[in-house]
Parts: structure tokens; sequence; C-alpha cells
């Protein structure tokens, strides 16, 4: 496994993926859908932010997210299905 992928904690991976299945998510959705606290979901999108992965946007006087391409690459790296489900629709 690449090293990149190593650093990925279990709770930065569902973020992404959530993220990457949705398209781009606001802050207080994506930690509703993921059932946690949004400091802890704002952690985990700075997280990402800062590793490359996600993509942080300010409108509406909300933060939104979406995944870089690099993020997109990680999630077809850990997800290889996911890929395969996004095609077949």
């Amino acid at each position: 496994m690449r090293k990149e992928y190593e650093d990925l904690t279990t709770t930065e991976a569902l973020v992404l993926q959530q993220v990457h299945e949705d398209g781009e998510d606001d802050v207080p959705t994506l930690s509703r859908q993921l059932g946690m606290s949004r400091q802890y979901a704002l952690a985990v999108v700075a997280s990402l932010k800062h590793k490359g992965l996600l993509v942080v946007t300010d409108g509406y006087q909300q933060l939104w997210v979406r995944p870089s391409a690099r993020g997109k690459r990680m999630v077809r790296y850990i997800w290889p299905q996911a890929q395969a489900y996004i095609t077949q629709f």
C-alpha cells in the first residue's frame, strides 16, 4: 500500500467517501450524515484539506467541501467498487 494511503485515518476515509458520494456537502449536513459534531467534522475536513484531498469553499455563510482530484483518486484506490458503481449509472 502506498505511504499516502497509510496516513489516512478511518474517520478521514469515511468523510472522504461521503463527500465523494454526494459530490459536494456543507459541513452541517456532512456532520449530521455521519453522526459527528460540527467541531469534529471541521477538524476532519481541515485534516483532509491539509492532505490535499478536499477542496473547501466558503459560500452562503457555510463551508462547502468537495473532493479534489487527488481525493477522487484516493477513493477509487480505497474503494474500487465505487468507480464501478458510478459508471453503471
